[in-house]
């Protein structure tokens, strides 16, 4: 009898008093996570996860509450916030969390934060995103890669973002297995595009269909190009794209892009295109033939800095960067360490170094390295000004994430504080992220 009475007594209970009691457990979450005074999104999402496991108690376990119904209509607020509001802030906090922890995420966060629908816009975005949907897809969620590239895909459209942004996405398809789809997108970009004349926009179209793998098509679209610069980089691209399947129709067709090249003007343009042809023979195995190439890059270079006053010590510092990164992607360390010697600007050099201890297995010189590149983007970020800046400092997150994945290190705790510092940075600059302020 006295066990029943305690099960009755239990039953009869006022569901709004204990609905009631977790409401104010989920508002003194938030709340304490508002008072914090070391802002940390990662603390913030904590006490949001905690926060929504109570709501969805009230809503799950006590629905014909006054507080449930209250929530569910929109009368009751948590901290001011509907439910509504208070789930679109819980995800805004979650990407934020996710960025300081990842130098993915923190990419996407800074495009995101840039003002307008600008090109330097669309293109931080579209690397960032496209370099996430990858990191997904190589982590076996497929599902998860291919409904990212699909939103953004939505997103250049509802945009206006320049349609060339599309061979990007149908590229990255292509890497993660979804070959079918990129080919479907190249040619409904060609469709929509017959009349573009812009040779630009060829060989973006042209080096998607060399990475699907449609050789022909890739051709053909690049045998559109006029400009011989254009022309001659696209054919190099294609070639050293089906250099293991295709191997003699690599070689002529880079023979093609050499014969081409010949008719670029400027030197160190013309630089720019051997360097890829460089990158070709290295593939193929024929070193002193992409040795060959590579010293004719540096003599054309140098040609320009004597003979044209316009190309100054800034633009000669960028193509000893270029140059220096080719020789580290072929494999020639010795050589792009000593080009990277001559590059005296810190924030230029350390990218370069960090690059050639991931190729050559370095794992200590790798992460003191990244360490220093962390700290040269957060600098970049007080000190830039501009969009461009800003596009810079989001491309240069997605090498250093990249790089980090290539080397298999992880962050220590000085740099994703560093990287708390590059989110925070870019959260302050614009409204979208107010929410989660």
């Amino acid at each position: 009898m006295i066990v029943l009475v305690l099960v009755c007594g239990g039953c009869s209970a006022d569901p709004n008093e204990k609905a009631n009691k977790l409401y104010v457990e989920a508002s003194q979450l938030l709340q304490s996570a508002q008072q914090r005074k070391e802002k940390k999104f990662s603390a913030d999402y904590a006490a949001y996860q905690d926060a929504k496991e109570t709501i969805d108690a009230i809503l799950t376990d006590y629905p014909a509450s006054t507080v449930a119904v209250g929530l569910l209509s929109g009368q009751t607020k948590i901290l001011g916030l509907t439910l509504r509001q208070f789930q679109e802030k819980e995800e805004a906090v979650k990407l934020l969390a996710e960025a300081e922890q990842s130098p993915f995420e923190a990419a996407f966060v800074v495009a995101e934060a840039m003002e307008g629908n600008t090109h330097d816009k669309a293109v931080a975005l579209t690397v960032a995103l496209i370099a996430i949907a990858e990191k997904y897809a190589e982590a076996g969620k497929n599902e998860k890669a291919t409904a990212l590239l699909e939103q953004l895909e939505k997103t250049i459209k509802g945009n206006g973002f320049e349609l060339s942004m599309f061979s990007h996405v149908a590229i990255s398809y292509a890497k993660i297995g979804q070959k079918e789809k990129g080919k479907r997108l190249l040619s409904q970009l060609l469709k929509q595009e017959k009349d573009n004349k812009n040779d630009s926009f060829f060989l973006s179209v042209s080096t998607g269909y060399a990475i699907l793998g449609s050789t022909s098509e890739a051709v053909d679209v690049a045998n559109r190009i006029n400009e011989p610069l254009w022309k001659s980089w696209s054919l190099a691209i294609i070639a050293n794209e089906i250099e293991k399947k295709e191997k003699n129709n690599a070689a002529g067709i880079r023979l093609q892009a050499i014969d081409i090249a010949a008719h670029i003007k400027k030197p160190a343009v013309r630089a720019r295109v051997l360097l890829l042809i460089a990158d070709g023979y290295a593939k193929s195995g024929q070193k002193e033939k992409s040795l060959e190439m590579f010293s004719r890059s540096y003599e054309l270079i140098d040609e320009e800095r004597k003979n044209d006053p316009s190309y100054n010590d800034r633009s000669y510092n960028l193509s000893l960067i270029e140059i220096a990164t080719h020789y580290a992607e072929a494999g020639f360390f010795d050589q792009a360490k000593e080009i990277t010697e001559k590059i005296l600007d810190n924030s230029e050099r350390i990218p370069l170094l960090a690059r050639i201890a991931v190729k050559t297995g370095q794992k200590e010189d790798a992460a003191r390295l990244l360490a220093q590149f962390i700290g040269i983007v957060k600098d970049g970020m007080a000190q830039g000004n501009g969009a461009s800046s800003w596009r810079w400092q989001s491309s240069q997150l997605v090498q250093i994430a990249k790089m980090y994945a290539e080397a298999g290190i992880q962050l220590g705790a000085k740099e994703k504080a560093i990287l708390r510092e590059i989110v925070h940075s870019a959260v302050k600059t614009n409204p979208l992220f107010a929410q989660a302020q």
